[in-house]
């Protein structure tokens, strides 16, 4: 028997992104806002599933991804409800419907995202 895998939520919709938010309640949540165009995108997405993987298999977080492309009035949608400035890619640590953390771009690398779960959420 395997290792289940963690599933990283593709947020496509207004009550999609309302729902993964809320959720943020009883657990935190990582969001990844990822542009299919840019290589340092793609660079970090690879990051952040390895390191959804890696953290999935003992906390109980969980993992979002908005395509800020395809889904641009959810990107929009983050800027307004959050108060974030928009980047891509960009990964938000959201607990209690607040944005306790967030970086963007060539600063997103899986040792960065580990560095943040020891010193924010490990911690508490």
């Amino acid at each position: 028997m395997g290792i289940a895998r963690v599933r990283i939520e593709n947020i496509k919709t207004r009550s999609d992104l309302e729902g993964f938010l809320n959720r943020s309640q009883k657990s935190p949540v990582f969001l990844l806002k990822h542009s299919t165009m840019c290589p340092i995108s793609a660079s970090v997405l690879s990051a952040y599933e390895e390191f959804a993987q890696r953290q999935g298999a003992h906390q109980p977080w969980i993992y979002g991804l908005v395509r800020v492309v395809e889904e641009r009035s959810l990107s929009d949608q983050l800027t307004e409800c959050l108060g974030v400035e928009h980047a891509s890619p960009q990964l938000l640590l959201i607990i209690d419907l607040k944005i306790i953390w967030h970086d963007s771009h060539w600063r997103l690398t899986l040792e960065k995202m580990e560095e943040v779960v020891n010193q924010f959420l490990q911690a508490s």
